[in-house]
C-alpha cells in the first residue's frame, strides 16, 4: 500500500480528506450564505491560505510519489513519471489558482466596498458660514459644545435603513451631483420594504444644527465635501445624518454608487428586466434622445442608465425618474440572485469595487444579503417626496425663477410614522 509506506500515505491523505470535508460544508451553504462569508475579509484570507496550503501539499504528495516510483527497480512507469508529474502539477496549480482568484476577487471587492468610517458616531458640530445656509431666527448665536455618541450596531432582528446615494458625472458637469437620494428600509419581522426618494430640486430645508440649507439637496454632499466637518465626520455620514433628520429616523448605513460604473455592472449581470409603466419619449437626452415603449423590457447597461437618468420626456419629471430608479434597484438585486450570474461573479465584484462604497460592516454582509431576499417588487412600497402631497413650489418671484421645491414637513412627518411606525422620531409626538 503506497509502495509499503502507509505512514506517508496517511500523512498526505488526512489534510486532503479534511479539505474535502470543508468543501462539502461550503457546498451545503446557500449561495447567499457563501457569498456573505466570502465578503468577510477575515474569512477570505483564511480560505486563501488554506487553498494555497492544500495546493502545496498536493504538489509535495505528487513529488513524493515520483520519488517513490524512481526507487522501484524495473518498473514501466519510471520513464513517463516525470512527464506525468509535470502535467499533473500544471493541473493542480491551475485549479488552485482558479479557486484562489475567485476568493481573492471577493476579498479585494470587500476591501474596497466596505469602507471603515471612523465618523459613524453622530456628532453635533459647529458649522462655518456658507452662502447656501441661512440660520433660523430662533437659532442661538452660541454654538453648542460638540458631543459624540457611539451608535450601537443594530441587532439582526431590528429594522435596517440604508441611504443609497447615486453620484452622477453627467456630460457637461464639472463635478458630481447626487441626483439619486433614496432611503430604503426593511423590517425583518414583518418583511415590509419601503423606499423613499428625495427629488433633487428640494431646497430650503432645516439642518440638524438649526440652520436652513437654501440650495438644492443634490448639492448638499458637495457642500459637506467642500466644508469638512471640524470633528472629522465623513461627508457621506453628514449627508446620511441630515436626511435621517428630515425623515425622523436614524439611518443606519449609507451606500454610494457611481453611476458611471453602474452601466458596466448591469451589463455584467446580463441586463435587468423591468416593466415600463408608460412610454418614454425624451428627444433632449444626449445626441439621439431616448425612447422606450411601455410594457416589459430587458435593459442593458446603457439603456438602464438612460432609463434612470431621463426626465425631460412628455409627462416625465424628476419624480417619475425617481420611481424608475427605485424600480431598477429592485431589478438589479433580483438579477444578482440569479444562479446564472455566479459564473461572472469575479467580474461583477471587480465592477462593484470601482462603483460602490458603503460603511456597512463587512462581517455582517450575510444579514443584508438575507434581507435583500425579502425585496420582492410587488411588495415594495415606493414614495417620492414631490408635489403635491410632500412638497410644493414656492412662487417664482421668491426664487428668481429658479425651480425649487420646499418640503411640507407636516406631510413628511405623517409619512415617517406611516412607514417607520414606532421607530419614527415623530411617533411619540403624534400619539396620545
Amino acid at each position: 500500500w503506497y509502495a509499503g509506506r502507509p505512514r506517508a500515505a496517511l500523512l498526505f491523505a488526512l489534510p486532503i480528506v479534511a479539505a474535502v470535508a470543508v468543501v462539502g460544508h461550503l457546498v451545503d451553504w446557500s449561495p447567499t450564505t457563501l457569498a456573505a462569508r466570502l465578503l468577510s475579509p477575515r474569512f477570505s484570507i483564511v480560505l486563501l491560505v488554506l487553498i494555497a496550503l492544500a495546493g502545496v501539499l498536493r504538489l509535495l504528495a505528487m513529488a513524493d510519489a515520483l520519488w517513490t516510483a524512481a526507487r522501484q527497480p524495473r518498473r514501466w512507469w519510471r520513464r513517463p513519471a516525470p512527464l506525468l508529474f509535470i502535467l499533473l502539477s500544471v493541473v493542480v496549480v491551475s485549479a488552485h489558482v482558479a479557486a484562489g482568484s475567485v476568493v481573492w476577487s471577493f476579498y479585494r471587492a470587500s476591501s474596497a466596498i466596505f469602507v471603515v468610517d471612523p465618523s459613524a458616531a453622530p456628532v453635533t458640530p459647529t458649522s462655518s458660514p456658507d452662502p447656501a445656509i441661512t440660520p433660523h431666527p430662533e437659532a442661538t448665536p452660541t454654538a453648542p459644545e460638540p458631543t459624540v455618541e457611539v451608535t450601537p450596531v443594530p441587532p439582526p432582528d431590528s429594522r435596517l435603513t440604508v441611504l443609497f446615494v447615486g453620484r452622477d458625472f453627467a456630460p457637461g458637469r464639472t463635478h458630481a451631483l447626487t441626483d439619486t437620494l433614496l432611503v430604503a428600509t426593511v423590517d425583518p419581522l414583518t418583511g415590509e420594504v419601503a423606499m423613499i426618494s428625495f427629488p433633487r430640486d428640494i431646497a430650503r430645508f432645516p439642518l440638524t444644527d438649526g440652520t436652513t440649507y437654501e440650495a438644492k439637496i443634490n448639492t448638499l454632499l458637495s457642500h459637506f465635501e467642500g466644508d469638512p466637518d471640524p470633528f472629522g465626520m465623513a461627508p457621506l455620514s453628514e449627508l446620511t445624518r441630515e436626511l435621517g433628520n428630515l425623515l425622523g429616523i436614524e439611518i443606519d448605513y449609507y451606500a454610494s454608487i457611481d453611476l458611471r460604473g453602474f452601466e458596466r455592472m448591469i451589463d455584467l449581470v446580463g441586463g435587468v428586466d423591468i416593466v415600463n409603466p408608460r412610454e418614454i419619449a425624451d428627444p433632449s437626452y444626449g445626441v439621439d434622445g431616448f425612447y422606450l415603449p411601455a410594457g416589459p423590457a430587458h435593459l442593458d447597461g446603457a439603456t438602464a442608465l438612460k432609463y434612470v437618468r431621463s426626465r425631460m420626456g412628455a409627462g416625465d419629471n424628476d419624480f417619475t425618474r425617481a420611481r424608475r430608479q427605485q424600480q431598477v434597484l429592485v431589478a438589479l438585486q433580483q438579477r444578482l440572485r440569479d444562479p446564472q450570474v455566479l459564473g461572472r461573479l469575479p467580474e461583477v465584484l471587480d465592477a462593484a469595487s470601482e462603483t460602490v462604497r458603503t460603511n456597512y460592516p463587512a462581517d455582517r454582509a450575510g444579514e443584508i444579503l438575507g434581507l435583500a431576499e425579502l425585496v420582492d417588487d410587488p411588495h415594495v412600497r415606493g414614495y417620492v417626496l414631490g408635489p403635491r402631497r410632500f412638497a410644493e413650489r414656492p412662487p417664482p418671484e421668491e426664487t428668481g425663477g429658479l425651480y425649487l421645491l420646499e418640503l411640507k414637513l407636516d406631510a413628511v412627518e405623517e409619512l415617517s410614522i406611516e412607514v417607520f411606525g414606532s421607530d419614527s422620531r415623530f411617533f411619540s409626538t403624534s400619539t396620545p
